[in-house]
């Protein structure tokens, strides 16, 4: 759906940038951090430097603001923005602790990967009372002709990838009762299989597993008052496939290849993970190492050691203890 709403506070750029030496094809980016949610790019020639000037810019399209990262899948890139209407009423003070009010439209843009051309857009109106509340969190996740698009007031649509027209949609605080975290809804959804796992938070619904093409509800797990920041991840653990998730407390591990998730780790962080990362999960040995950023102590980085783990997993045993380690900030530049 096209609209002539105007951006506030001001229209940003998506950039499309070449570089010569890259292959004429390059992997697609479906989802939040890449395929495996990793951060990782595994194709060939990768270029580790770029020129003093930049790569070159192929295409430059006005975009809303927003926090969304790109998905790029089968020659289009996806990505969430908002467009609020010129002199609508906002109460902004732009504070951590603050929610502000605004009013507008939050959306789903569709672009052509190799001209910028905008091909379509999905609006909706969303009046957002978040901290720092002009702009839409969740990266776009898709998979084949679906594309599923989480917005920062729970908003959760599934759309045709060609089209944008709405499949199925949900909003999790009219369905669920969920409440708004501070800084909105952010985790991007997870397909895995016929699955879409989603954040959702509450009283037995910290996470929830929906049927993907059907919006249909499959299982819900865990109890949090809100849902955390942190994009669920699956990994094998301990010789299992798990579900990872970070809601606003704890660490947990779900085993995922049942059909109702029973939560078969969990540890008690203290503080909240509001803007952790807990991609960074590897397992060495009986060692499990993961890095989460805590709101707390002025977001020091905290790098936590798994170093018992428990391969009980049927009983609901804990999976790992947690051996918190403090880090000082870096004197010097890491990397070279």
């Amino acid at each position: 759906m096209m609209n002539d709403l105007v951006v506030r506070p001001r229209p940003l750029a998506l950039a499309c940038l070449l570089w010569a030496s890259l292959p004429g094809h390059a992997d697609d980016w479906p989802q939040w951090r890449g395929p495996l949610r990793d951060g990782i790019w595994r194709e060939d020639g990768v270029v580790e430097r770029f020129p003093p000037a930049g790569p070159p810019v192929r295409w430059r399209t006005p975009i809303g603001p927003g926090f969304s990262g790109p998905a790029v899948a089968g020659g289009r890139v996806f990505l969430m923005d908002r467009a609020v209407e010129e002199g609508a009423l906002a109460d902004v003070k732009s504070q951590g602790d603050y929610r502000d009010k605004t009013q507008g439209q939050e959306r789903v843009l569709c672009l052509d990967e190799a001209t910028g051309k905008v091909l379509w857009r999905h609006a909706y109106l969303c009046a957002y009372e978040t901290a720092y509340g002009f702009e839409p969190r969740g990266t776009p996740t898709v998979c084949g002709d679906r594309v599923y698009a989480l917005g920062a007031m729970g908003d959760l649509g599934c759309l045709e990838s060609a089209t944008g027209r709405v499949v199925w949609q949900k909003n999790f605080v009219r369905d669920y009762r969920a409440v708004v975290p501070l800084y909105g809804f952010a985790s991007a959804p997870l397909v895995d299989g016929d699955r879409l796992i989603v954040m959702v938070g509450g009283e037995g619904q910290l996470v929830m597993a929906l049927d993907r093409h059907t919006g249909r509800e499959l299982w819900k797990a865990g109890t949090a008052s809100e849902p955390g920041y942190c994009a669920p991840l699956i990994r094998t653990l301990s010789g299992r496939r798990q579900l990872v998730i970070g809601p606003h407390l704890d660490i947990g591990f779900l085993e995922s290849d049942s059909i109702g998730m029973e939560l078969v780790g969990r540890s008690e962080r203290g503080g909240q993970a509001r803007r952790g990362e807990h991609d960074l999960v590897r397992e060495e040995g009986h060692t499990l190492f993961m890095f989460a950023i805590r709101h707390q102590e002025r977001d020091a980085p905290r790098l936590g050691t798994r170093d018992r783990l428990q391969p009980d997993l049927d009983r609901g045993a804990l999976l790992w203890l947690d051996t918190p380690i403090h880090m000082k900030e870096p004197t010097a530049p890491l990397g070279g």
